[in-house]
């Protein structure tokens, strides 16, 4: 659910979105209503990135966050990042 409060933050917000990783967590979180935490607002970021669903550039200051043309849903749990936290969580 947070994933997708965050990637619907993201297309409401036209698209195209630049702050700090703090800043964008923050926002999510007061959009959604979800508690969003810094943590999984980057990994969030992290998995969009890893299947084509944003351009994400920027540092530690300022993320650029671009959302992708993409037709259909894409599967996150096919996520090569989250089989691993899915592995860790595991163990």
């Amino acid at each position: 659910e947070e994933f997708e409060g965050l990637w619907r933050y993201l297309r409401a917000q036209g698209g195209v979105i630049a702050d700090s990783p703090g800043g964008m967590a923050r926002s999510t979180a007061q959009w959604t209503g979800f508690d969003e935490s810094l943590c999984r607002t980057v990994v969030g970021l992290d998995v969009f990135r890893e299947r084509g669903l944003i351009a994400l550039e920027g540092d530690r200051e300022t993320l650029n966050v671009r959302v992708l043309p993409r037709g259909g849903k894409v599967d996150l749990e096919e996520s090569p990042i989250l089989i691993r936290l899915h592995a860790w969580a595991r163990a």
